[in-house]
């Protein structure tokens, strides 16, 4: 019996690991976004990124990444993987603009969790 618990908490450890090696940043309070054909503005995109992702939201997971994208503060928050994949699946699925879509990408900048995991 102990050692399946052993083996949960192996898990655990193991997971939280992934998921710290391959956070990301995003501040969507100043997404770098082009509004215009070659017009770039810092737009605060958390209310209505928020919103897309809420009214999409198919799994709790994606409900509660939603929320908190909508209540971020004015700074950048960290996404792990599986958070940032499920958001880039969710809004390309949902019709959102290409060049949100790009900025999101260009946006990301890798945690000093990462870079601290990397470098070990």
């Amino acid at each position: 019996m102990q050692l399946c618990g052993m083996r949960e908490q192996a898990f655990f450890i193991y997971n939280n690991i992934i998921n710290l090696k391959y956070m990301k940043q995003i501040d969507f309070s100043k997404l770098d976004l082009e509004v215009k054909i070659g017009v770039f503005q810092n737009v605060d995109t958390r209310k209505d990124l928020g919103n897309m992702l809420f009214n999409n939201a198919n799994s709790l997971e994606l409900d509660a990444l939603s929320r908190r994208i909508f209540d971020a503060p004015n700074k950048a928050i960290e996404l792990n993987d599986a958070e940032y994949g499920m958001m880039m699946q969710s809004l390309r699925s949902s019709g959102a603009r290409y060049s949100v879509i790009k900025a999101l990408e260009n946006a990301e900048k890798p945690t000093e969790k990462t870079t601290k995991k990397l470098t070990k």
